[in-house]
């Protein structure tokens, strides 16, 4: 018993050890997919989390895009200048940029903070109007091929049911806004381990995509959501459904990447009741001996 106990206890720990050597990317890349198999009933019963919300134009977040937060059952705070204390106490990070030529100046001196709190955990969604640029300002984005493309802006397809992102919606649903969206990412040039959720008619070209990246997640799309906040149109109500969709899902990854164990922290729960097996067992044997005496 004694030896093959020792031999277990080998394999875990060399587990434990090569677990510490997987990257964190690894890890959060398997966390975005088996995200996909929570319902949404068990995602409800979740602790609310804090979620950030800032507009690019405004230079801090506006009232209007609190109403998805809350309706999620997630907690809203108003972030002002983006700094690092403002994103450390957060877990989503909600941005808008409703300028149709350019982002924010105060943004853009920022990117290097957004960009570490995203690898750190902070899950970051962006919905844009500019999009000319986008792979400049996302974490990780550099390689991703985004334009802006206004002359095939009425449809939106679901690419990915998958995920909480599409419930309540159909193919139907986000078509027929006054721009349905501002352009479009090359599907084929997103990042390892993306998902498309949402695209115009051509499936290669994704108006609403995510990615993990480092700990962290990014939701980018080319929807112009902040344009519809206030409206009561059939397309703008949708867009609330969507919306509040998008901050559930994006709320309950950060709880799941937190919450989830690493390989190296299993190897550890697993040597521990090894530890504990072997324990009871040598308990036994040494009272079976004591009796025989």
């Amino acid at each position: 018993m004694y030896k093959y106990s020792t031999f277990l206890v080998f394999l875990i720990f060399s587990f434990s050890l090569s677990g510490q050597e997987s990257s964190s990317q690894d890890l959060h890349n398997e966390l975005i997919s088996n995200y996909n198999m929570y319902a949404p009933s068990t995602l409800a019963a979740q602790a609310p989390g804090d979620v950030g919300y800032y507009n690019m134009s405004a230079g801090q977040g506006v009232s209007d895009q609190a109403a998805a937060i809350n309706n999620a059952g997630f907690s809203p705070v108003q972030i002002f200048d983006l700094s690092e204390v403002e994103l450390a106490n957060i877990d989503v990070l909600i941005v808008d940029n409703p300028d149709n030529y350019s982002y924010g100046a105060e943004y853009l001196a920022q990117l290097n903070v957004i960009e570490n709190a995203v690898n750190n955990g902070l899950v970051l969604v962006m919905h844009d109007f500019y999009v000319t640029e986008a792979a400049t300002v996302l974490p990780g984005g550099e390689n991703i091929s985004i334009l802006r493309e206004l002359s095939n802006d009425a449809v939106v397809d679901i690419q990915d049911n998958s995920t909480v992102i599409t419930n309540g919606l159909d193919n139907a649903s986000l078509d027929g806004g006054d721009s349905s969206s501002h352009g479009y990412a090359e599907a084929n040039t997103l990042p390892a381990n993306s998902l498309n959720i949402l695209s115009r008619t051509d499936a290669n070209e994704s108006v609403t995509f995510v990615y993990p990246f480092g700990a962290g997640s990014v939701i980018y799309s080319t929807i112009p959501v902040s344009h519809y906040y206030t409206r009561e149109s059939p397309f703008a109500l949708n867009t609330h459904i969507y919306m509040q969709n998008v901050v559930e899902y994006a709320a309950n990854l950060e709880d799941n990447a937190a919450a989830v164990p690493t390989l190296s922290q299993w190897a550890m729960i697993v040597l521990s009741l090894l530890l504990f097996i072997f324990g009871i067992s040598s308990f036994k044997s040494k009272q079976t001996n004591l009796a025989a005496c």
